[in-house]
């Protein structure tokens, strides 16, 4: 049962989207949850894994 049609849908994820804070929501939302004790990936922003000498 659907309440909006899929343009609609489309539209109001274009208008949301423009907003950074939304954007950032929804793709945490949209992320996989990581498994307790987990480490986020070797080579993220911040990370000294660049092996400088």
């Amino acid at each position: 049962m659907r309440i909006i049609t899929d343009e609609l849908y489309a539209a109001l994820i274009a208008h949301f989207v423009k907003d950074e804070k939304v954007s950032l929501f929804q793709k945490l939302l949209l992320s996989k949850p990581m498994e307790q004790g987990d480490t986020p990936p070797s080579g993220t922003p911040g990370s000294d894994d660049e092996g400088e000498a």
